[in-house]
């Protein structure tokens, strides 16, 4: 759906063309379908971090190590944090299905310890109905400055069995909010990093780096999480051509990205994280 609606947008700049401007020349048709592919795919890591945040503050799962949220079944024993949908799909708050398992190694104290660490797995874990192999390892790395700091590394994200694979490195830097362990209404957070998305049923990679002025701002109070924030992207395919991503801070958190490849900009829907 995603893919139509793109090529939609593009098509009809393309019949709006002067006589003398082939923006055929300019703009890749498939770019942009694999733009909001990345979005979507960088959204599945996104999401399932923000989970661990959401289910480690949760008053009844440190009270009692067990609870049910949203429609997971939590368990916390040994040092041992499982997150499980089950083996038939549950339909989430976001919108999507989601079974299969999270699993994190990591103290209950991960969030409040200097230099604590976390590794992640999931297991058998799909993401409306595709199947995502996911692994990555966070530490906390305490206060700096102001804000609270964690470092997320050996990311490595496979979906649909290598239709699309995305690695790299993120730092989650809390802007507000942090301090209060169980309200998660008043948190925000600066993403910043780098990725490597590969489609090779689309014979195309990206290399995004997240913006240092501008990096994503997630937004626990906003429908569609991320607020706003710029993503600047190398996509490589025959050739190698300099595209960016900005996440509208003007549209009251909304769920539009714009997207520039070779000068030319369209307006895209994107599935929020």
């Amino acid at each position: 759906m995603r893919k139509v609606l793109a090529l939609a947008i593009i098509a009809g700049l393309l019949n709006t063309s002067c006589e003398d401007e082939n923006l055929s020349d300019l703009f890749n048709n498939d770019s942009g379908a694999v733009a909001s592919s990345y979005m979507e795919i960088e959204g599945i890591f996104i999401n399932a971090y923000s989970r661990l945040e959401t289910v480690m503050r949760n008053p009844t799962l440190i009270a009692t190590g067990m609870a049910t949220i949203d429609g997971a079944n939590v368990r916390f024993m040994q040092d041992t944090l499982t997150i499980d949908f089950g083996e038939v799909n549950v339909l989430v708050a976001d919108g999507t299905q989601r079974r299969g398992k999270i699993t994190a190694y990591t103290p209950m104290t991960f969030l409040s310890t200097t230099n604590a660490q976390m590794t992640v797995e999931t297991s058998n874990f799909f993401v409306n109905n595709r199947k995502v192999d996911l692994f990555f390892q966070s530490t906390n790395k305490g206060s700096i400055g102001v804000s609270q700091v964690f470092d997320v590394d050996t990311l490595d994200l496979n979906v649909a069995t290598g239709d699309y694979m995305l690695r790299g490195a993120k730092r989650f830097t809390w802007a507000t909010g942090f301090a209060s362990l169980t309200d998660q209404t008043d948190d925000t957070y600066r993403i910043s990093g780098r990725s490597m998305f590969d489609s090779p049923t689309d014979t195309m990679s990206i290399k995004a780096q997240f913006s240092t002025t501008n990096p994503l701002l997630y937004n626990y109070s906003c429908q569609y999480e991320v607020e706003s924030g710029i993503i600047d992207m190398e996509i490589i395919k025959e050739t190698s051509t300099q595209a960016s991503i900005d996440l509208i801070d003007s549209d009251g958190c909304n769920n539009l990205m714009r997207f520039t490849n070779n000068g030319i900009t369209v307006t895209l829907p994107f599935v929020g994280f």
